[in-house]
């Protein structure tokens, strides 16, 4: 039996969802794989090694390995968290998750560019008085 090929990439957490009765697909913006579907085992069980790094607004150095269909995450570490000041804004809040649903729909490719404004404006969300019209620069 051959083994998977995995690979290591920069990647902010799109989007999640349940799967199964502990795991999770992650869905990742990547900085040179574009767009990757991936499963985090075990990641919703008390002692996961994963935990709350597997969640938006995160920037992440992960393994995967390539799967069928799906990824499998195998290590992630944070980079950078950009929630801390974007989660307690409501404004804040729904400009990053717009953001990222557009990110989602616009990821055709393996574009780098996609992946850095999306960290760009994560970062400047943060800051902002008008997070609104972050959007729109």
């Amino acid at each position: 039996m051959a083994s998977r090929p995995s690979f290591r990439d920069r990647a902010v957490v799109i989007r999640s969802y349940d799967f199964g009765e502990a795991d999770r697909v992650i869905v990742l913006l990547t900085k040179h794989n574009g767009l990757v579907r991936a499963v985090a085992k075990g990641v919703r069980r008390a002692k996961s090694r994963f935990g709350s790094r597997l969640q938006l607004f995160v920037n992440l150095d992960v393994q995967l390995y390539s799967g069928r269909n799906l990824a499998t995450i195998t290590q992630a570490d944070t980079v950078d968290y950009f929630g801390a000041q974007i989660i307690d804004d409501y404004d804040k809040y729904t400009a990053a998750c717009v953001m990222l649903e557009a990110a989602e729909r616009l990821s055709l490719d393996n574009d780098p560019y996609l992946y850095e404004s999306v960290i760009y404006t994560l970062a400047k969300l943060q800051s902002t008085e008008k997070p609104m019209l972050e959007l729109d620069t």
